[in-house]
């Protein structure tokens, strides 16, 4: 490539090729500064792989800052991405829920409905872990003969940004049939765990039940 004579950098000395002054940019990026005397002619591909190198060691800074799991791993990715799989019937059981249920919180999600799962006092919950990050849209509940159908749940997301439990579907009456509800649609969100909680306990038995729920895309 022909040199020619350009602008005089005054606070360096050199002399930089008007076409190709790239001296302002690689200061501001701390490469390496060039010979004595010599002109600086970096072109538009070396920026733009600093710029490459710049994101990666971002990344690199992030995750030599704190030991990760494969899950915490994954978890930053997909905040961080804004992707994460569709919630499926079969995420929604892999693992059975835990939580404070006065019976059987497993019962939510064991993908039979012949048996309830119960809530006793405001605030206990079921809680199911999906294992890994997904996106949620729709869910639907199985209700239980024994309801007198005054009672109430919620269904919380685990934030992955906050690390807080965020409501996302309130006033879920308890279902007085043994039978599905419709699929409702809500806003998507992120997570990788959801749960029911009891908000207001149903007047039959002094208990809150159902057989089981879906929480999918």
């Amino acid at each position: 490539m022909r040199v020619t004579r350009g602008i005089v950098d005054l606070l360096s000395g050199l002399t930089i090729d008007a076409d190709l002054d790239m001296l302002t940019l690689y200061q501001v990026k701390r490469l390496a500064a060039p010979a004595s005397g010599e002109a600086l002619r970096k072109g538009n591909k070396d920026i733009q792989n600093a710029e490459v190198a710049d994101a990666a060691a971002v990344a690199l800074s992030k995750l030599a800052s704190a030991v990760y799991t494969q899950l915490e791993a994954d978890n930053l990715f997909a905040t961080e991405n804004g992707v994460g799989l569709e919630a499926t019937v079969a995420l929604f059981q892999a693992n059975p829920a835990t939580g404070t249920f006065v019976t059987n919180p497993k019962y939510i999600n064991d993908n039979a409905t012949a048996n309830p799962a119960a809530a006793s006092v405001i605030g206990q919950y079921a809680e199911v872990n999906f294992g890994k990050v997904v996106r949620i849209l729709r869910w639907r509940q199985f209700g239980w003969i024994g309801n007198d159908g005054d009672g109430e749940w919620k269904i919380q997301y685990y934030n992955l940004v906050t690390h807080t439990w965020i409501d996302w579907v309130t006033g879920i009456v308890t279902r007085v049939t043994s039978d599905w509800s419709t699929l409702d649609t809500e806003i998507a969100v992120l997570t990788d765990k959801i749960r029911l909680v009891a908000t207001v306990i149903d007047t039959q038995g002094a208990t809150s039940q159902l057989c089981e729920l879906e929480v999918i895309f």
